[in-house]
């Protein structure tokens, strides 16, 4: 019997909204066995659920991204535009323009025809994350295809019938 491969990376899923790649609140478990890829989902605390499986040769690409959290630098602009009626909000602007330069998120996202699963990680796993991605591009191993039945000319001969008796012809 054939070894089963499995292997699989966890997260938090997220969404495209607009342009942009944005996490919601959830996780998601991404397992690569045998020649497809399942996505196990749970959003809303565990309140929805979807599972999702693609065949592997069904993969498009696959994309791993580290990137700003762009709502932080647009929101920090905006308070800093009415921070000069209030000093405070002010404050909170430049905090979060800062954060927009310090904060990274690192997400993987796996296209396959209609499917987009997209999963954010923390920094320590992307040597996982690019490992998982590796092996989820390499072509599966597949089993040698079974050999076609031997084909015959002539019907198969039943053994379990009696001999026929022929007539003979008496004159």
């Amino acid at each position: 019997m054939a070894q089963r491969t499995v292997q699989e990376i966890n997260g938090q899923p997220g969404k495209i909204v607009g342009a942009f790649v944005s996490p919601v609140w959830g996780n998601i478990i991404l397992r690569v066995v045998d020649d497809h890829l399942r996505a196990q989902i749970k959003l809303a605390g565990g309140l929805e659920g979807q599972e999702i499986l693609i065949k592997r040769e069904r993969i498009d690409s696959i994309q791993v991204t580290e990137g700003r959290i762009w709502w932080l630098l647009w929101t920090g602009l905006s308070a800093l535009v009415l921070g000069n009626i209030w000093n405070f909000v002010m404050a909170i602007g430049v905090l979060m323009i800062v954060a927009f330069f310090l904060i990274k998120q690192r997400w993987i996202i796996v296209y396959s025809g209609r499917q987009t699963i997209i999963l954010f990680f923390k920094e320590n796993q992307m040597s996982q994350v690019r490992t998982f991605a590796q092996s989820l591009m390499a072509k599966p191993q597949r089993m040698p295809p079974a050999p076609p039945p031997q084909r015959q000319d002539s019907p198969p001969k039943r053994q379990d019938s009696p001999p026929r008796l022929q007539k003979t012809r008496q004159s």
